[in-house]
């Protein structure tokens, strides 16, 4: 995963991995979430009122049409908001 053998910030550019990149995109996402729940709860809003959890059938729904269409789940899930999906 991490090596974390790095001389300076040249060679961290250089030599960084995708499973590197990734992780470290990921902590900083998920650090900036907790900063903005925590700004969010110090302002009185709760963040997770108007979070819907997945409805079973939806789910269902969803992983028929991406079998029937050949695509995955994800694909479906990101047309369904708007966005149109290329295949290269």
């Amino acid at each position: 995963m991490l090596t974390g053998a790095w001389n300076n910030f040249d060679h961290l550019e250089e030599n960084l991995s995708y499973p590197e990149l990734t992780a470290m995109v990921k902590a900083l996402r998920e650090q900036e979430d907790r900063s903005n729940r925590m700004l969010a709860a110090v302002n009185g809003i709760n963040l997770d009122e108007n979070r819907r959890e997945d409805d079973p059938v939806e789910r269902v729904k969803r992983r028929v049409a991406a079998k029937q269409r050949g695509v995955t789940e994800e694909v479906i899930e990101l047309e369904d908001i708007g966005f149109k999906v290329k295949e290269i």
